[in-house]
């Protein structure tokens, strides 16, 4: 039960403990769920914020998950992208970034990129020792590394628009239907 600073029962709430470094954002977290009521929910948090609490700022769960390697840059991108997701496409494209679809290529094409570079060092520092490079392996190497970085470039469009939205312009003389058009765009008047 939740009281008020005069001891007067404000609700019984559920205590749901989820324990770090499990917890989704990596520490010891506790959660409180009290009955819908709008009301119920301030004064919970009031009398919690009186007993010493302070409420969560915007953000802080997911920094705090970032802090702790529970959540990448781009995974707390597509979860900032779900919560103001206002289409199922949206909400599909973030959930996948969110799961790390973007992060898992990014990682395999900074690790493409580190070999390169560790074959280019390597064969400066070993080129004493009869060690060659193979320029050849280098070079498609590169190039995979390239075509996937062009592959990226040409998801970023489509994404801002997915994200965004776009505008269009419905131009024509009057009465040519274009509020019929839009209506039936829409699904409705």
């Amino acid at each position: 039960a939740v009281l008020d600073d005069t001891g007067a029962m404000i609700d019984e709430v559920l205590v749901t403990a989820y324990p770090g470094p499990r917890s989704a954002t990596g520490e010891d977290v506790v959660e409180l769920s009290c009955h819908g009521s709008p009301f119920l929910a301030r004064s919970v948090v009031a009398a919690l914020v009186g007993a010493g609490a302070r409420p969560a700022r915007p953000g802080e769960f997911t920094r705090r998950a970032m802090a702790n390697g529970k959540l990448d840059l781009l995974q707390a991108e597509g979860l900032r992208d779900l919560i103001a997701a206002e289409t199922g496409a949206q909400a599909r494209a973030a959930r996948r970034q969110l799961e790390g679809f973007l992060s898992e290529r990014m990682r395999n094409l900074r690790d493409g990129l580190v070999d390169v570079l560790a074959r280019l060092e390597g064969s400066v520092d070993l080129v004493d020792h009869g060690v060659e490079l193979d320029a050849g392996e280098v070079r498609r190497r590169v190039a995979t590394c390239r075509t996937e970085i062009e592959r990226l470039l040409a998801t970023a469009a489509a994404g801002d628009r997915l994200r965004n939205g776009c505008r269009v312009v419905l131009l024509g003389p009057p009465n040519a239907g274009k509020s019929t058009l839009f209506n039936h765009l829409l699904g409705w008047e």
